[in-house]
């Protein structure tokens, strides 16, 4: 009986090793290709660093965001945080983007060159600063509401912010 207890055993054993093998061949057929591909169209562009496979970007560089909002950014300015959907399948093709820029640097009259009035409902751009820690919130946005731009104040002696919604649908 002892014999048969082994046959069973090494049968069971040879079962699990062609289990794993199938998996592991399996897995790259399908994943590698897929690791592949992600890693050559992660290409930086216009709008930052985008997937053909999913419709959204990240890192756009400040020339884009002071492009599509008209905003002349002081020297030292940085992104902290950016993101844009330059072509979707809903049409609405946006970017959104928060700026450190230095402290006093960006005063609301630079803003306010722009066709901008005072907006109350300042959803995206007012949370966007808030969640960076921004105080003193001043949002203004142009008569279509293409374009919003918030500008914070932090506390402490870290930078102000400047939060940039763009429509790109329409590049008005």
């Amino acid at each position: 009986m002892s014999t048969v207890d082994l046959t069973l055993r090494s049968q069971l054993l040879w079962f699990g090793a062609l289990l794993l093998v199938s998996a592991s061949i399996i897995a790259a057929i399908v994943v590698v290709p897929i690791v592949a591909v992600q890693a050559t169209i992660e290409e930086p562009g216009e709008y930052g660093v985008c997937n053909g496979l999913v419709p959204r970007c990240h890192d756009v560089p400040l020339e884009t965001i002071a492009d599509a909002s008209g905003i002349d950014f002081p020297s030292g300015s940085a992104v902290v945080s950016s993101s844009a959907v330059p072509s979707s399948f809903m049409g609405v093709d946006h970017l959104q983007a928060v700026v450190s820029v230095p402290d006093g640097s960006m005063p609301l009259e630079a803003v306010v060159d722009l066709p901008l009035s005072p907006r109350t409902d300042d959803s995206i751009v007012g949370s966007s600063l808030e969640e960076w820690g921004a105080e003193s919130i001043v949002v203004l946005t142009d008569s279509t509401g293409y374009l919003s731009v918030g500008l914070g104040t932090t506390p402490g002696a870290r930078p102000d912010l400047v939060s940039v919604w763009k429509r790109l649908s329409s590049r008005s």
